[in-house]
C-alpha cells in the first residue's frame, strides 16, 4: 500500500479547555443517559506512572480499554481527530500525563449498540467517550472550521501483501491485556512501529494519520481484519 496525496479539505477544529483531576471515582451512567444513548455503566480512570512509551487500546462488545494514554489522545479518538493541530487550548500536561482507563457498557447498552449498522455505532461509542471526559476531566469544547491536506490510501501497483487475520487464531503469543489474555483486537505502537492482530484497515489508517500528522482517508475497499507489523 501507499499514501497518495489527495488534496485539500475542511476539517474540524476542536477548541478545549480542561480541569486537571486525578482523583477518579468509579461512577455510574452520566450526563448522555439523559438523551436515552447508551452510556458506559462503569469507568474508571487512574495516572499510569509507568514511564513507559508505549500504549494499548482495546475495544470488546461492552468494554474499552486504554493504557498509558495522555488526555490528548482521548480526546483525539472520543472527537475522532486523526492529525497534529486540529486541539488548542490544552494545558501542557494534557499531553504529557498519562492514563489508564477501563469503561464498561451493561446490557441493555450493548444490545442497542448491536442493533446500529458499524459507523453509526462507532459514532455512538465516541459520543460515550465524550461524555465520560467531559465528566472526568470538567471538559468543554466548541468547533471551528480548518482547512487541511489529506492522503489517500491505496492499494499499490505490487498488489495487496497485509496477511488476512485467521478468525479462529487465540494469539497464544501475541499481545496480552490487563487481564492476562491474548484475543483479537489488541493493537501495541510507539513512535515508529505498530503491532496489531485482527485489527480493521480503519486502524492502520488511524495509526499512519497519526504519525504522518495528516489526515489519512481509507481508498483501499479493503473489508476484512489483519494481522499488521
Amino acid at each position: 500500500m501507499m499514501a497518495g496525496w489527495l488534496g485539500r479539505s475542511g476539517r474540524g477544529l476542536l477548541v478545549v479547555a480542561a480541569g486537571m483531576v486525578f482523583a477518579v471515582p468509579v461512577l455510574g451512567q452520566g450526563a448522555a443517559a439523559s438523551a436515552k444513548l447508551p452510556v458506559y455503566d462503569v469507568a474508571s480512570i487512574k495516572p499510569n506512572k509507568s514511564g513507559g512509551g508505549m500504549s494499548r487500546w482495546n475495544m470488546t462488545a461492552d468494554r474499552y480499554s486504554v493504557t498509558n494514554s495522555s488526555l490528548k489522545m482521548m480526546i483525539e479518538y472520543a472527537y475522532d481527530l486523526k492529525t497534529d493541530g486540529l486541539v488548542s487550548g490544552l494545558p501542557g500536561w494534557a499531553d504529557s500525563a498519562r492514563f489508564d482507563l477501563e469503561a464498561k457498557m451493561d446490557e441493555d447498552a450493548v444490545a442497542a449498540l448491536k442493533k446500529m449498522p458499524p459507523e453509526e455505532g462507532m459514532e455512538q461509542r465516541r459520543l460515550m467517550m465524550q461524555s465520560l471526559l467531559a465528566e472526568r476531566f470538567q471538559l468543554k469544547s466548541h468547533h471551528e472550521s480548518k482547512e487541511m491536506p489529506m492522503y489517500a490510501l491505496v492499494i499499490a501497483k505490487g498488489g495487496f501483501k497485509l496477511k488476512e487475520a485467521d478468525p479462529s487464531d487465540t494469539y497464544p503469543n501475541g499481545i496480552k491485556g490487563p487481564d492476562g489474555v491474548s484475543h483479537a483486537g489488541w493493537w501495541t505502537s510507539s513512535d515508529r512501529q505498530l503491532t496489531a492482530q485482527a485489527v480493521p484497515i480503519a486502524d492502520l489508517v488511524n495509526f499512519l494519520s497519526r504519525n504522518l500528522h495528516r489526515e489519512v482517508v481509507d481508498k483501499t475497499g479493503l473489508m476484512g481484519k489483519y494481522d499488521i507489523k
